[in-house]
């Protein structure tokens, strides 16, 4: 039980939302680091951090990818356990801001409730094409060995 529950976990978070983490933080960095990650952070958290929470979980998620066969659950099952963690925590960020007033993210803080809706709603769409890139990758280098097979 102690391998299904890996591979659930690597294959439903690990790899689309670790993917998803590194690709959007440095999208947005790049276009414009205070919707992010805003200057006054170098002061309190250093460069190394950053890096390592921003950076190394790519090499480290393909690293994983690479040297350990996983077994993806059905795509329906993936999904929907992907769909219903990734809304918990849209929902935990709309309750910060709820409650304290401020965005987790300031880039957040330019949308209207419109423009909210399709940002959220992209970034779900992204995070699951994520994980059927994983799902696929998986099959890539390990053939139909790394799908799941029903016992």
């Amino acid at each position: 039980w102690i391998l299904r529950l890996r591979d659930l976990f690597f294959s439903v978070l690990v790899f689309p939302v670790g993917t998803f983490v590194v690709a959007s933080f440095w999208i947005l960095f790049t276009l414009d680091r205070s919707l992010v990650y805003p200057e006054a952070l170098d002061k309190f958290i250093p460069l190394w951090v950053n890096h390592a929470v921003h950076t190394m979980v790519l090499p480290l998620v393909l690293l994983e990818l690479f040297i350990s066969r996983h077994r993806y659950p059905t795509r329906r099952t993936g999904l929907l356990i992907l769909g219903t963690v990734s809304i918990s925590y849209l929902l935990w960020v709309l309750w910060i801001y709820y409650a304290a007033g401020d965005w987790v993210y300031p880039l957040l803080g330019l949308f209207n409730q419109t423009g909210l809706v399709v940002f959220f709603s992209v970034s779900l769409l992204m995070v699951m094409l994520l994980y059927i890139l994983g799902e696929q990758l998986t099959l890539l280098v390990w053939g139909l060995t790394g799908k799941a097979k029903r016992s």
